[in-house]
């Protein structure tokens, strides 16, 4: 007899265990808990012996980054240039230049030393790779102001935790929403404010000024940190530059001894060209002094795992704060992340980067395609639409943040078409609008680009 299980019956029943979960407070990181129940999926399926076709349960639910996938797009030889596969030419190389940078340190006795680094502040190369990288966006940042640190969560985090002491918990941390909502729980974990600011399409999802100013007659005198993303997760935009600037202005003159965090995770994978516009706003409206830039090697390098990343500061006020914290955190960070990242900057060439930025493209157009294909499919077939094609947001490579169709919800998509993105409300943004991010870093073209049979 046979089986009325099917995949789709398989999607369904997770999808509903999930929706409970979520109804009774028992998801604790949607994200990593949707990435877990595509994997039980996955087995539930291949125990019930069916027949997994591509496209039957795809994950865009992680914004990391699977290199061994690129040769099956194409591009057999990406992972060796960016230096991710082991096996490659150009991780020999990388092997090769922390063996150098070790026997240096042997013979002169300087860093990356095997002891500790009183300062904290991290290797000196390492941190003149990263201010020779931000300064190429018009700043002139100094070895002496940058700070490295175990990655964006951490290096914020520090920032957080150094303002709580400093203000005896009195700081609000402030940011539009949606965005990088980590951020938001870190803050509160660590017993601070948090004011979310709704933002919209329009302005890149940068929030307004007369939003901001709204938000900040509300704190009095208490001392506010605005934490920007000019290319925004999740919503693959890039902040109006008009509204940014206007946006500036107003915490200059309501918080002058505010702090600005902008996170810069994303800088590279938007023309050159559109970053030095808006990056150029910092200095224009003054609040540079205010800022501590924020940036990774990360996503840029298609390398999640590696934390290492420099906050960036001209305030000496702010960098005294920061290496207080860091001295107590960590006492120094581990050299071996260092030279990682000292190779990685010496040795990957932008121009290999790029080319992965590009491919992610593609796989956003597929990924579109597919959706336009799925809409057209149910539409002969008497059903409704999925998404709405014509509000969908793809500035930011690694990410589509698309609007679903009214009464489908997150789940209900996952249920009919097999892939699984996260909702905007993870992120902050209202129920009422309805978006979902999906990350194409992992899932190669292949599936990205068929449409399921339709079934009703």
């Amino acid at each position: 007899m046979k089986s009325s299980i099917t995949i789709k019956s398989i999607r369904q029943k997770y999808a509903e265990d999930f929706r409970k979960k979520l109804a009774t407070g028992q998801i604790a990181s949607p994200i990593r808990d949707l990435a877990i129940m595509m994997g039980e999926c996955q087995r539930e399926a291949r125990a019930q012996k069916l027949k997994l076709r591509k496209f039957d349960l795809v994950n865009l639910t992680i914004g990391d980054v699977e290199p061994r996938f690129f040769h099956v797009d194409g591009d057999k030889n990406l992972a060796n240039e960016l230096g991710l596969d082991p096996f490659g030419t150009v991780r020999k190389k990388i092997n090769e230049r922390i063996l150098e940078l070790r026997k240096l340190a042997w013979k002169t006795g300087t860093e990356p030393r095997t002891g500790y680094q009183p300062e904290a502040l991290g290797m000196p190369l390492l941190r003149e790779k990263f201010v020779e990288f931000i300064n190429s966006y018009g700043f002139d940042y100094s070895v002496g102001e940058t700070v490295i640190q175990y990655g964006s969560l951490p290096g914020i985090h520090a920032v957080l935790e150094g303002v709580r002491t400093q203000t005896q918990g009195k700081a609000v941390f402030v940011a539009p929403t949606p965005g990088f909502s980590v951020f938001y729980t870190q803050a509160k974990r660590l017993g601070l404010q948090f004011l979310g600011i709704q933002s919209q399409a329009a302005d890149g999802y940068c929030c307004t000024p007369q939003a901001l100013e709204a938000t900040l007659t509300k704190i009095k005198t208490l001392p506010a940190i605005l934490y920007l993303t000019p290319m925004n997760n999740p919503t693959s935009t890039v902040y109006n530059r008009a509204t940014l600037a206007a946006t500036l202005q107003v915490f200059q003159r309501m918080q002058p001894a505010g702090i600005i965090l902008v996170d810069l995770a994303y800088l590279e994978m938007i023309p050159k060209s559109d970053a030095l516009q808006l990056l150029r706003l910092f200095k224009t409206t003054h609040v540079l002094d205010q800022s501590i830039m924020v940036t990774s090697i990360s996503k840029m390098f298609g390398y999640p795992r590696l934390r290492c990343a420099a906050l960036l500061m001209k305030n000496p006020q702010l960098m005294k704060l920061l290496q207080d914290t860091a001295q107590v955190d960590y006492a120094s960070i581990s050299s071996g992340v260092e030279l990682e990242g000292v190779a990685l900057w010496e040795i990957i060439k932008p121009g290999s980067r790029k080319k992965m930025f590009a491919l992610f493209q593609k796989r956003q157009q597929a990924l579109l395609r597919w959706l336009q294909q799925i809409n057209e499919t149910r539409e002969k077939n008497h059903q409704s639409p999925v998404v709405a094609l014509n509000q969908a947001y793809t500035q930011v490579p690694l990410y589509v943040y698309i609007k679903l169709a009214p009464g489908v919800n997150f789940l209900d998509f996952f249920v009919e078409t097999g892939i699984c993105g996260v909702s905007g409300s993870v992120f902050g943004d209202i129920d009422q609008n309805n978006m979902l991010r999906l990350a194409v870093g992992i899932e190669p073209l292949a599936n990205l680009s068929r449409e399921p049979e339709a079934k009703t």
